[in-house]
């Protein structure tokens, strides 16, 4: 079934050939790339940025089909309603991801191994790690936000983001997987403008909201490059570089609110933090002189990998009002200022580590040694 309506049903004999044709490549494919759509809701027109196998960019109504294999959608769901030609008007981060298929079909798409399936697992337990977008798309926008975009947004303490991914949409080149129901273009936003028709008449019509919140984009275009991509990437396999860091910047970047503060606030922690500053694994020597406590390794770890006093300090205030919000002693709301200086120093701190994690001269460090050579 999925294979009919990847391909459509053949129209007599002059078709045959070209419908055999395709069902043996489907059953001989191995290999193929899928490709992850996730439009940019609320973006103003944002410069082409390409880095790896991601790029951001606009489509016309031709492209934006034949990516999302619009008439394989048309033929498996009669009913659909997503009107291409809308979701061409917004810009889209194009994630590509080189697949391999299993070798036998009862593990392809479309098949179902029964005989693979453990009923003895755990079906309650939590993957930590475990993300709802694609990982390569998490990878993605992970590299974007770890870009200054706060000093570029016009009202950062209102909203520092470009843009927001409301979904992702997934085309798998496997022509016997079911392709999945597209989101609606009403799901993103949009506002009433009035306008002309041909003969001059006024006329409402609806297009896409912006945020115009930017007055230049290309210094973030000029950023992130091919080479500082390949940098972060690396980066999150050193052995100085705690991978949960990542997980909580992107866990920023799609919360909102006190969420959002708490995500960044935990990245900075997950990045310069280690067990021992809680007792795990025994407590670190004691420093004459100094505070003892895992805040303060915490203030001194951040200013002496910034080199920066007065952000070790700032970040020490704002795990403050962490605290006070999870043990029921914070009075009022946080404010716009502490929010946006705990988005800064997260990015500044995983930046630096970054750049500490592909350097030749860390290449043998333990993450408590790299640590406690800037604290110990």
């Amino acid at each position: 079934m999925n294979f009919f309506d990847a391909v459509g049903i053949p129209r007599g004999w002059e078709e045959a050939d070209r419908f055999i044709d395709a069902l043996v490549a489907s059953f001989s494919q191995r290999h193929g790339e899928v490709i992850h759509l996730c439009p940019l809701d609320l973006a103003d027109d944002l410069p082409n940025i390409q880095f790896g196998l991601c790029e951001i960019r606009t489509f016309n109504s031709k492209e934006l089909s034949d990516l999302m294999q619009y008439e394989r959608l048309k033929r498996r769901f009669p009913a659909l309603q997503t009107d291409i030609a809308q979701l061409s008007y917004f810009n889209w981060l194009l994630v590509r991801e080189p697949v391999t298929f299993a070798p036998t079909l009862s593990h392809r798409g479309g098949f179902g191994s029964l005989w693979d399936f453990d009923l003895n697992q755990d079906f309650g337990a939590l993957k930590p790690f475990s993300t709802t977008w694609p990982k390569v798309v998490d990878d993605a926008v992970y590299a974007l936000i770890l870009q200054n975009w706060e000093n570029y947004a016009q009202h950062r303490n209102y909203n520092w983001r470009a843009f927001q991914i409301p979904w992702v949409y997934t085309v798998t080149p496997d022509r016997l997987a079911a392709p999945a129901f597209p989101p609606s273009h009403e799901t993103l936003s949009w506002q009433t403008q009035i306008g002309q028709d041909g003969v001059g008449q006024d006329v409402e019509m609806e297009v896409p909201l912006r945020l115009n919140a930017f007055e230049d984009y290309n210094p973030i275009a000029n950023e992130l490059t091919e080479s500082r991509w390949q940098e972060i990437v690396s980066a999150t396999s050193a052995p100085i570089f705690n991978p949960t860091a990542a997980h909580f910047m992107v866990r920023a970047f799609r919360n909102t609110g006190i969420d959002e503060f708490l995500s960044h606030i935990s990245a900075v922690e997950a990045a310069v933090g280690l067990g021992s500053d809680f007792g795990i694994g025994g407590r670190p020597p004691r420093i004459p002189g100094k505070q003892q406590g895992a805040t303060a390794r915490l203030r001194r770890r951040i200013a002496g990998l910034l080199g920066d006093i007065a952000a070790g300090a700032r970040f020490e205030e704002l795990f403050s009002v962490r605290s006070a919000y999870l043990h029921g002693r914070l009075e009022g709301s946080i404010a716009s200022r502490d929010r946006v200086d705990a988005r800064i120093i997260a990015r500044r701190v995983v930046n630096v580590l970054v750049d500490a994690s592909i350097a030749s001269a860390n290449a043998t460090l333990s993450r408590e040694s790299f640590l406690s050579l800037i604290c110990p």
